[in-house]
């Protein structure tokens, strides 16, 4: 089932948004991880600050529904964002928002804005945490309803899968990365607590 049945009309062409376990996509499941794979590896290669999703793993957050999936003309694919669990706190359900990512050539069409509507919608019960370097990314969250908090103030069992993994982290005292601090370039933590409780 399609995230959002409208059209995107804030942007030169339409575009539709899917969750990616859709039966429309299911003989499409093995070229779109492939293209996504492909579209981050390439991001890295250009000095992007994304980690490399590795084709299985996209393969089956499309299977499980756990995306945004963006198609346009042709219904060619034009961006990516998905969700992982991050662990429990306080009996609230925690996804890490990742992967978000438009393909130079789809940039500046206002959709990252679209791929993170479509994703907030997946887990309504649920936080959704994300972090950040960009400004736009950070601005289109603070729109949709997301606010930041520092990297400490996350609990512990929400940090663990959300950065200690990642090949940026550097980790400095009470288990903050050092890279929140980074005046070039810091960190953003943002946080959308759950739509309905």
């Amino acid at each position: 089932m399609m995230i959002s049945a409208n059209m995107v009309s804030c942007v030169p062409f339409q575009v539709s948004a899917y969750r990616g376990n859709e039966p429309v996509l299911q003989n499409r499941l093995e070229y779109l991880s492939n293209l996504i794979s492909n579209w981050t590896r390439e991001a890295v290669e250009r000095g992007e600050p994304l980690l490399i999703q590795e084709q299985e793993r996209v393969f089956n957050q499309l299977r499980l529904g756990l995306c945004a999936l963006l198609l346009g003309h042709n219904q060619n694919p034009c961006g990516f964002a998905t969700t992982y669990e991050s662990g429990q706190n306080d009996g609230l359900q925690w996804w890490e928002l990742g992967s978000v990512f438009v393909p130079p050539e789809y940039r500046d069409r206002k959709l990252g804005f679209e791929i993170y509507r479509a994703i907030s919608v997946l887990h309504p019960t649920g936080v959704l945490v994300h972090t950040t370097k960009n400004p736009k990314v950070v601005h289109i969250a603070n729109v949709l309803g997301f606010v930041t908090l520092s990297y400490v103030d996350l609990p512990h069992t929400v940090r663990v899968p959300l950065c200690y993994e990642a090949s940026c982290f550097d980790q400095c005292g009470d288990n903050s990365c050092r890279l929140e601090h980074n005046l070039e370039g810091p960190c953003v933590t943002q946080v959308r607590w759950p739509l309905f409780h």
